[in-house]
């Protein structure tokens, strides 16, 4: 059997090696142009989504990557668009805004800025409480001492999570970062918002000054995969193409599972060449000794 090189199998050859697993005929590159046979259709169909998943089942060394990350000054805040206006703050405990139509729910974060009169609430993150569909409190404010509401004011719903709005801070998270692994040096994290390459919104939020996030870059050129990955990936492959091709459950069965064992193997191998234990909480690591 012919060994693979470390870098340089092509797309067609780690296809064609799927399709060897399941005992079907090889495709070639004008079939996979022209999505034609069915082998060649359903391969270019599932490539992007395998790769990715293979990407995301363990932390390869060689797609890991460190980050230093670009802070975002105070809170993400959502959009301009978010804000609304505010007619009204009540003196009690606890205090209760209006904003009519806030859209706003329980346990959201938000921001109050220009008030008139009760100047002690502008320029603050609070948690809130749904009150109504017009009101919600602010959750642990007593503005009884507070200076009595006169008019105005604005409130924004804030991307941020409870544990980090007395000392946290906002980063983008970097359009190639796949999975986001650790923060260098510790520390706890979250990351809200979707996004895509060509709009990210996605956000890291952390009590960590100057973070460094290390995490799994993506990778989708097949010079960049290494060999042991390219084990997983093919029998990855196997495991989505076989029942679609042969109809057989067996075969569709037999495939996962050499999935499976490739995912272990490949993984106890590679986590050997790192300092960073394997996460001990997924299944497949814990079957192979990792507890």
């Amino acid at each position: 059997m012919a060994v693979l090189p470390d870098l340089n199998a092509t797309q067609l050859e780690i296809m064609n090696q799927a399709l060897d697993h399941i005992g079907e005929k090889n495709i070639t590159a004008a079939q996979l142009a022209a999505l034609e046979p069915k082998a060649a259709r359903l391969m270019a169909n599932h490539w992007d989504n395998v790769i990715v998943e293979v990407l995301e089942a363990h932390p390869w060394n060689f797609a890991k990557s460190h980050w230093p990350l670009e802070y975002e000054l105070g809170y993400g805040i959502y959009t301009t668009d978010d804000s609304i206006d505010i007619t009204g703050i009540t003196q009690a405990d606890p205090a209760v805004v209006t904003a009519v139509s806030h859209g706003f729910l329980t346990d959201y974060l938000v921001y109050i800025e220009d008030v008139g009169g009760m100047e002690e609430v502008n320029e603050r993150v609070f948690e809130i409480t749904k009150v109504t569909d017009d009101t919600f409190s602010l959750n642990e404010i007593d503005s009884q001492i507070y200076t009595t509401y006169t008019s105005g004011g604005t409130v924004t719903r804030k991307e941020a999570l409870s544990k980090y709005k007395s000392d946290g801070y906002t980063y983008k998270v970097p359009s190639d970062c796949l999975m986001a692994w650790a923060i260098d040096g510790g520390g706890d994290f979250e990351i809200i918002g979707g996004g895509d390459a060509t709009n990210d919104t996605r956000r890291l939020l952390t009590a960590v000054e100057d973070a460094v996030l290390i995490g799994i870059s993506s990778r989708t050129t097949d010079t960049e995969l290494t060999r042991r990955f390219i084990k997983v990936l093919t029998a990855r492959l196997a495991a989505e193409v076989a029942f679609p091709i042969t109809k057989k459950t067996e075969i569709h069965k037999d495939m996962w599972a050499l999935y499976n064992y490739q995912l272990v193997d490949s993984a106890v191998k590679d986590c050997k060449e790192t300092n960073i234990k394997p996460n001990s909480k997924d299944p497949w690591l814990v079957g192979a000794g990792y507890e």
